[in-house]
């Protein structure tokens, strides 16, 4: 039963997609997280689908855009990984490089630093999926990928941004230690890729996980910050520092995809999409 309301929900956003298109450019960002091994024929069939209907864009070329220093002439997507899996690094070689393709990758650089099994294990269960599941039941494959994997990426022309060091609701930090997860996530990353790093994601991407102060201080530290919320972000009002990002796992369908990308799942962000520009807008 449950299978066939989720068929039916995403045959619906398609409809609604269809209907609702706009022929003005949008400019997209899709979010993924781990993507298992047996999910990438599907990734590579979506992404090909997306190709149809959007040109994939770099993260210099989507600041360049948000910034007006670059037309918006179609329909533009930016891909972004958060987490740092390893089974990332595997998709962009496998699937975005030979495509030409670059994508933004988020990092809680504690993952990173997980040197065993063990460690990796435990900082998915407690950190990434906030104490829902053991250390037992964290799948085999969900192991981070290393400094070097990362290091490569860059030199091929992905860039990373921060997604803090130990993957906290950043809405339930002090203020101290609030600064420390933003600041010490973006020293460790420039030194290990010498660059700036100019983009941050808070974890979980929800409303629900970050407050007025805490997003005040991600955008005093990043001039880009990115949520977890759906949204075009040509001329929505906001600065160009807050991001709304789609939600995507890798085996969605394509049709769905691309419903999604183009927008179908738009207004039932709208609420939570307006609760943080107030916030933006009432920054001192």
């Amino acid at each position: 039963m449950r299978a066939r309301i989720k068929q039916r929900l995403k045959e619906l956003a398609i409809d609604f997609a269809a209907l609702t298109r706009s022929s003005e450019p949008q400019l997209r960002v899709l979010l993924f997280h781990h993507l298992p091994q047996s999910t990438l024929p599907d990734f590579e069939l979506l992404i090909s689908a997306l190709t149809q209907h959007f040109q994939f864009i770099s993260a210099a070329t989507f600041e360049k855009i948000l910034r007006r220093e670059e037309r918006l002439q179609r329909h533009s997507l930016l891909l972004t990984f958060d987490d740092g899996f390893r089974s990332q690094f595997e998709a962009a070689e496998k699937v975005l490089e030979p495509r030409g393709i670059t994508a933004l990758f988020f990092i809680p650089t504690a993952f990173l630093d997980c040197r065993s099994t063990e460690a990796a294990r435990a900082y998915v269960a407690s950190r990434l999926c906030a104490g829902r599941i053991s250390p037992s039941e964290v799948a085999a494959d969900l192991t981070p990928m290393s400094w070097e994997q990362l290091r490569i990426l860059n030199s091929r022309g992905h860039a990373a941004g921060s997604h803090t060091v130990n993957h906290p609701a950043i809405g339930a930090l002090s203020s101290d230690l609030l600064l420390l997860e933003l600041q010490n996530s973006k020293s460790r990353l420039s030194a290990e890729l010498e660059c700036d790093i100019k983009h941050f994601a808070y974890p979980f991407g929800n409303s629900a996980s970050v407050n007025s102060s805490a997003l005040k201080k991600a955008l005093e530290s990043y001039p880009f910050v990115h949520t977890g919320l759906r949204g075009d972000n040509r001329q929505h009002g906001s600065p160009a520092a807050l991001i709304w990002r789609e939600s995507l796992a890798p085996d969605c369908g394509a049709k769905f995809g691309v419903a999604t990308a183009l927008g179908a799942l738009d207004w039932w962000y709208a609420l939570d999409r307006r609760r943080l520009l107030r916030w933006v807008e009432h920054r001192s």
